[in-house]
């Protein structure tokens, strides 16, 4: 493994909206998601919108819809539907970082006590790429597509953005995921795993984030899958 900025790598944050990675595993494992294509009507009156939401929040949404366009209210109500058990049950089996879903299901990744560090992120998308989370092909098969961020002939870019807050002031950057070669070595493809984080800082939670010049904040790191 190449990692820049070890002390940054083991460190826990928020995992914001990388958590919608293992939310679809757990929502099609439970059958609480039955396909790519499952969908939920958005209700404004339900789900009121912010005044950050871009437009393509303010519709109905499908699993793979909400996941590309990191549609907090579906995760929400797909968080909802599964319960706190079996989430539990599944973050506790899979070692997911701190693994505390207070103080409520439906927001615990964005605002309550779950933390996990990129070090640990790595390990997971590792562990999901090579078979060792215990599920099924069909929701491998599913993950598979609606994690494509980018496609080339060449090579396959999978994995989720994300920005979660540290302090009021401070907030960090988040990409997980992954890289297939579509040339691939004899007998599979080349995959190459990694996780990058970069923490910005505003003058106060209302102004706009700008870089924050700090050599410890950012880290980057790979490894072979």
């Amino acid at each position: 493994m190449l990692v820049h900025n070890l002390d940054w790598a083991q460190t826990r944050f928020i995992p914001a909206s990388t958590y919608k990675i293992p939310n679809t595993i757990i929502a099609l494992e439970t059958g609480v998601a039955d396909s790519a294509g499952f969908a939920i009507a958005w209700d404004s009156t339900k789900a009121v919108p912010g005044r950050y939401w871009p437009r393509s929040w303010k519709r109905d949404q499908t699993l793979t819809t909400a996941f590309r366009n990191s549609v907090s209210w579906y995760y929400q109500e797909i968080a909802r539907g599964v319960g706190r058990r079996r989430i539990q049950q599944h973050v506790n089996c899979w070692g997911y970082g701190k693994r505390n879903l207070e103080p409520a299901v439906g927001t615990f990744w964005l605002y309550g006590d779950l933390r996990i560090s990129p070090l640990e992120q790595v390990d997971f998308i590792q562990r999901y790429r090579n078979g060792r989370l215990d599920i099924s092909e069909r929701t491998t098969t599913i993950m598979q597509e609606i994690m494509v961020m980018e496609r080339t002939e060449t090579y396959l870019l999978l994995g989720k953005t994300s920005t979660g807050e540290v302090t009021p002031t401070r907030e960090l950057g988040w990409l997980v995921g992954y890289v297939e070669s579509r040339g691939g070595e004899p007998g599979g493809r080349t995959r190459l795993g990694g996780v990058a984080t970069s923490e910005t800082q505003a003058a106060d939670p209302g102004d706009p984030a700008i870089p924050q010049h700090d050599p410890i904040a950012p880290s980057i790191f790979f490894i072979r899958l």
